[in-house]
């Protein structure tokens, strides 16, 4: 492996690992998605990694309450760290009010610390209009319109397919999601995702929308056509590619999990996983050549959302983009995430494939650290 941190100004960096909970950390020890890759990193590097969340950070001590695996103990333990040289985010973000957001972005930019990547959380109905303004992209675009009101909005689309999924413009993992079916007596039937699968029979239009408004709780929101998705086993399935920017700055697909949906669940994410070559060589019954062509035309659709995206944002470090392909094998751009927790390369790539995503990012930050060096030498 690589000496990831070449060229940084400190001997020893601390690397911080934002994350929404360590609560969930600690609770799942050694089987965290977490522990491989930070227990690797703090090997490789002869630095210092720890893992933190928002309830973590003393502003007024200007110190991190962090987690760390101890492997004599073969347990996570807390220990206080100094604010870190280089950041991962890996989520976090939503669970911080304005403020709090404020907060913690001026203590970055005031240490000089180093994200990986933009800490910039994508608003869905702001992308769809980024790909859709993309002519060559808008064939893979399900129709989606931002919620305005009942009538305007959810009861014509509901009319013209039967069902619709309903997204927060802003939100991770599944959290904001709602599928709303008309069923054939006019009542309807939601799902969405709570910690585990939730289904409901609503009684009719008024319930369904009295629903939705405690569901999203003043939340933007988008109304979108469903696809009708492959199914394994009578269960939806979707793709997650993981793509990040290496210390060269090259764009790269790290890995294509493939997402088999929770019965009852209106989302794949939380689900079964399987490497890409795995779920449609052995489980599909691919062969050698279709599985090249479809790798292909894939490969060919997520990097061109990826610099599509980037044409708006700037360089990205990394990017999670869901997939959707459909039973006459048309792909759909479900869903781009800004900042990836990773979960599902965790469960279906071994260890080593994890720990390149976290050893991509912070090259990275370094090559982006090393190019701003370079500009102010020039100026």
């Amino acid at each position: 492996m690589p000496c990831i941190l070449s060229g940084i100004e400190t001997a020893n960096p601390i690397i911080g690992v934002f994350v929404a909970n360590t609560k969930q950390i600690m609770r799942s020890g050694r089987h965290s998605p977490h522990y491989g890759p930070v227990a690797s990193l703090c090997r490789a590097l002869n630095g210092t990694a720890y893992i933190f969340s928002p309830q973590d950070i003393n502003y007024r001590k200007q110190q991190i309450s962090g987690l760390y695996f101890d492997r004599k103990r073969g347990q996570w333990m807390k220990k206080i760290y100094p604010f870190p040289h280089i950041l991962y985010l890996q989520g976090g973000l939503e669970k911080l009010g304005p403020k709090e957001l404020e907060r913690f972005r001026l203590a970055v930019q005031s240490r000089k610390i180093r994200p990986v990547s933009s800490p910039l959380e994508f608003n869905k109905w702001e992308v769809y209009r980024i790909l859709y303004g993309r002519g060559s992209l808008r064939q893979y675009l399900p129709e989606t319109k931002l919620f305005r009101s009942a009538d305007a909005d959810l009861e014509p689309m509901l009319n013209r397919y039967g069902a619709v999924y309903l997204k927060a413009c802003r939100g991770r993992r599944g959290e904001q999601v709602m599928r709303l079916a008309l069923l054939p007596d006019k009542a309807y039937h939601c799902c969405y995702f709570n910690e585990k699968p939730v289904a409901r029979k609503l009684k009719n239009f008024s319930q369904a929308v009295e629903t939705i408004q405690g569901f999203f709780r003043h939340r933007g929101f988008v109304v979108q056509q469903p696809i009708d998705l492959i199914e394994y086993k009578g269960k939806k399935v979707d793709l997650r590619a993981e793509m990040q920017r290496n210390g060269q700055g090259a764009l790269e697909i790290l890995g294509i999990p493939v997402r088999i949906a929770l019965e009852n669940s209106p989302i794949t994410t939380h689900a079964l996983s399987y490497r890409f070559e795995k779920f449609f060589l052995e489980m599909m019954g691919y062969n050698e050549a279709a599985l090249e062509v479809l790798r292909n035309n894939l490969s060919n659709l997520l990097y061109r959302i990826y610099q599509s995206l980037e044409s708006r944002y700037g360089p990205l470090g990394e990017m999670g983009i869901d997939i959707g392909m459909d039973k006459k094998g048309n792909f759909w751009i479900i869903e781009c995430n800004a900042l990836s927790a990773m979960v599902s390369l965790g469960k279906a790539y071994e260890e080593k494939t994890v720990l390149r995503a976290f050893s991509n990012a912070l090259d990275y930050a370094l090559y982006k650290s090393r190019q701003q060096r370079s500009e102010k030498h020039k100026n």
